[in-house]
């Protein structure tokens, strides 16, 4: 094997630990494991550092070729699935961050009120 397949045979292998990680990432989301799916994120992350830093190429091989497509696919599918699983989980926290600037601006407006 030359130094150009040996190249191209470490990106497909982090193409598939990208992917099993994403796939790790979706399971976390669907079971609300959200410490989970930070976790897994930051491992995605540097994941991608590592196949920028190899200088991501087109695979020479056909094979290959087709299998790093399907790889980014699924990436792709389970990068979607998670945002939409986590969109509910985001609108909450949001709304949760909201109230307490709420309840400043009314205190603000009102002052605050003294019970006795």
């Amino acid at each position: 094997m030359n130094a150009n397949e040996q190249r191209e045979q470490v990106i497909l292998e982090r193409y598939e630990d990208l992917s099993r990680t994403s796939r790790r990432m979706l399971d976390a989301a669907r079971s609300s494991r959200w410490d989970q799916v930070v976790t897994e994120q930051s491992h995605c992350e540097s994941l991608i550092r590592e196949l920028k830093a190899l200088g991501d190429l087109r695979p020479s091989d056909p094979s290959l070729r087709e299998r790093k497509a399907v790889l980014v696919r699924t990436v792709l599918a389970d990068d979607a699935e998670i945002r939409r699983l986590a969109e509910p989980r985001l609108a909450q926290l949001e709304k949760l961050m909201r109230v307490p600037h709420n309840t400043r601006r009314l205190a603000e407006s009102y002052g605050s009120v003294q019970r006795s």
